[in-house]
């Protein structure tokens, strides 16, 4: 069933008129006719199940037929803190993130990201970051919208990690060698208490040997995930989909 992010919330019985960008993708784009029925999601976990009434020229009506409560993602939350990547990479990371269940990705600048300062950052996508948000939450029908947090300089993005609580495990992914495989890390560092989990990937080139020291000297030790150098997205994804495995969620 096809599903749109719509942002009020809704009742049962209730007549809603739909126009604007929202007709246009329903209607135009994807083609929905009379007699079908789609959901509604909103941010706050409720999916509507509509049925589309009339449709006009630049408007539809549809009729909400039943609610249901969408599920909240399990803990722990995963954090994925990306040292910034190439644009279109950190794109698909974003979709990816949203289909997997990531609850924020926060970028930072690190040795190797593919900018250095803040001024360099391209916020001028933001908003069609914030689209790809959006477009993946329809698609998987997850309850929220993933955070995508501003960008920070490296030593802004440890700082949370000096304090660190009982509820979180942060893992820091290297391609150099390092003592710890995800698994025994894993099964030494978790805790039934866990709330958050924050995975640390650098950007193309990984993460330079200052930056290593930097996270040994929080007691973080980096993490390996194998003999086998893996690209950005593809240590995204491989941390992601492990951590999901290990946690059940």
């Amino acid at each position: 069933m096809r599903r749109y992010f719509y942002s009020e919330t809704l009742n049962t019985g209730e007549s809603l008129s739909l126009t604007g960008d929202l007709f246009h993708h329903i209607f135009d784009v994807c083609r929905v006719q009379m007699g079908q029925h789609f959901e509604l999601l909103n941010s706050t976990g409720q999916a509507y199940l509509v049925s589309v009434e009339s449709i006009g020229k630049k408007s539809a009506q549809v009729m909400v037929r039943e609610e249901r409560i969408i599920p909240k993602i399990k803990e722990p939350h995963l954090h994925l803190c990306l040292s910034f990547p190439k644009v279109s990479t950190f794109e698909f990371i974003i979709e990816k993130s949203v289909e997997l269940g990531v609850k924020s990705i926060t970028p930072f600048l690190s040795d190797f990201s593919s900018i250095r300062t803040k001024a360099q950052f391209p916020s001028a996508k933001e908003a069609r970051w914030q689209r790809i948000i959006l477009q993946a939450t329809q698609q998987s029908g997850r309850g929220d919208l993933m955070i995508l947090n501003e960008v920070q300089a490296f030593d802004e993005i440890l700082a949370p990690q000096i304090q660190k609580k009982e509820e979180a495990l942060t893992l820091v992914a290297y391609e150099g060698e390092a003592s710890w495989t995800l698994k025994n890390y894993l099964h030494a560092r978790k805790s039934p208490f866990l709330r958050d989990v924050y995975i640390f990937v650098g950007s193309e080139g990984g993460f330079s040997d200052r930056e290593i020291k930097r996270f040994q000297s929080l007691d973080l030790s980096p993490v390996t995930l194998g003999d086998q150098v893996l690209r950005v997205e593809t240590a995204c994804l491989t941390l992601v989909s492990s951590l999901k495995y290990e946690f059940d969620i």
